[in-house]
């Protein structure tokens, strides 16, 4: 058995477990790529249209140059949202799995078995069995483990005893199919 604390703060949340997030989910990356592209296009045929219109017909601002400028600036906006609005909505929707409103950090202890990962926070506690876990990845610093469908636990060895790796390995090793095991 194994006992061990973690803290997760913002600088984790943004650091390592967003950086995860989007490792492991590639179809944001594409939804990203779709809007700002959508945002460019946007942006493009706006400006062209509104200077076609003014140079070439000599006219002065319509309907047509007004609606060309509100989809220029919903162009921007997508464009911002795929570059920047997108990063701060899922860093905040992470954050609220594990902080609350104006709190900043979160202790968290992992009591680790044969039968599973009980984890206890201050506002909860759960229990995973081995075969609830998801998929386990370790880094050089870190261990990240899935319970649930986008919920992920972060166990950082910094202060792991060589005894305390070997033991975890070990017991990840015994309760673990290679599937799960990332």
């Amino acid at each position: 058995m194994i006992k061990y604390s973690t803290t997760i703060n913002e600088q984790i949340i943004k650091s390592i477990l967003y950086k995860h997030f989007k490792k492991t989910h590639p179809q944001f990356l594409i939804f990203n790529l779709i809007i700002g592209l959508g945002g460019i296009f946007l942006i493009i045929w706006g400006i062209t249209t509104i200077f076609v219109h003014i140079n070439h017909f000599h006219t002065g601002w319509g309907s047509s140059e007004y609606l060309m400028l509100f989809a220029t600036l919903m162009g921007l906006f997508f464009l911002w949202y795929s570059i920047i609005g997108v990063k701060i909505s899922d860093i905040n929707k992470i954050r609220k799995h594990y902080l609350k409103d104006n709190q900043q950090s979160i202790k968290i202890h992992y009591t680790i078995d044969d039968r599973g990962i009980y984890i206890n926070k201050i506002s909860n506690n759960a229990y995973y069995t081995w075969n609830s876990v998801i998929k386990v990845w370790e880094y050089s610093d870190y261990y990240i483990f899935e319970v649930e469908p986008n919920r992920y636990n972060l166990i950082n060895k910094s202060s792991f005893t060589q005894n305390d790796k070997y033991e975890l390995q070990k017991l990840f090793k015994k309760n673990l199919q290679q599937a799960q095991w990332g």
